[in-house]
């Protein structure tokens, strides 16, 4: 994996191992493997070079943004689709927002009846960071 910025001289493409490809590095390391490494480099050079390539090919024929724009659907849908994208960022800035806040005022907001299901679960991620396991409200059918 890559990750591409854009610079004032042209293009950066950062290399990213993943797990398996870190691992591979980590033993050939210990084990002194030069030779291993080096052909991990290599490959990385010209990961990095297609990907450079690929992505200045892109925007010149501009459809990097629509690219782009299919891998967030793609994610999102991953993830259970745009809504739940949204739902996820209001909690996590509501869970911010909660830990502020004393234990005792979150279980009392959290037993009220009715309230912002939102709300109810931001609270819940609090408290179970705090180490209290509170139940998680059904969400009702409509």
């Amino acid at each position: 994996m890559v990750a591409i910025t854009e610079t004032p001289f042209g293009v950066r493409v950062r290399f990213v191992p993943d797990a398996k490809t870190r691992q591979l590095i980590r033993e050939a390391r210990e084990k002194g493997d030069h030779q291993t490494l080096r052909q991990i480099r290599d490959w990385e050079r010209e990961v990095k070079r297609l990907a450079a390539e690929d992505y200045l090919r892109a925007k010149r024929a501009k459809e990097w943004s629509a690219r782009m724009e299919e891998a967030k659907r793609s994610y999102d849908a991953a993830k259970g689709g745009k809504a739940a994208a949204a739902n996820r960022r209001k909690i996590a800035e509501l869970a911010s927002r909660f830990r502020k806040e004393s234990t005792a005022t979150l279980i009392g907001r959290y037993q009220v009846r009715g309230g912002d299901p939102l709300e109810k679960r931001a609270i819940a991620k609090v408290l179970k960071e705090r180490g209290i396991e509170v139940p998680v409200e059904r969400r009702r059918k409509r």
